[in-house]
């Protein structure tokens, strides 16, 4: 392992957080480690925030903050990406849409090519 995270974080919470740890185990290196870890794996936070996870603004560190408005970049970016690909769908959905108006028109105008020939027929035949 060659890369060191330096993270600031109130006693009383580390103070809790290694206690629990210790309970099963843990060193809090290790549990960053597997949380970084899961993180990497899955793609995303291993839990789930709620609205309720920033229920009182005010009384938010810089941390909470940060992650705050990571979210909600995050959801931004989603939003944007999803708004591209519904613009690329629909155009591509146009450019079929226009071909396939073209292609019903050739057909039609062979149709009538057809009919034409057809009475064509009719007339040499009777």
């Amino acid at each position: 392992m060659d890369s060191v995270i330096r993270a600031r974080i109130d006693t009383a919470t580390k103070q809790e957080a290694e206690a629990v740890l210790d309970e099963i185990g843990l060193s809090a290196s290790s549990a960053i480690r597997l949380f970084l870890k899961r993180i990497a794996k899955q793609g995303r936070l291993p839990f789930r925030l709620t609205t309720g996870d920033f229920a009182d603004s005010h009384n938010l560190d810089d941390d909470e903050c940060e992650l705050k408005v990571l979210r909600l970049a995050h959801m931004v970016a989603s939003y944007q990406q999803a708004k591209e690909a519904a613009e690329r769908e629909s155009f591509v959905l146009a450019e079929e849409n226009l071909k396939l108006k073209q292609r019903i028109k050739n057909l039609e105008q062979m149709l009538i090519h057809k009919d034409k020939e057809l009475q064509k027929l009719k007339k040499t035949w009777v």
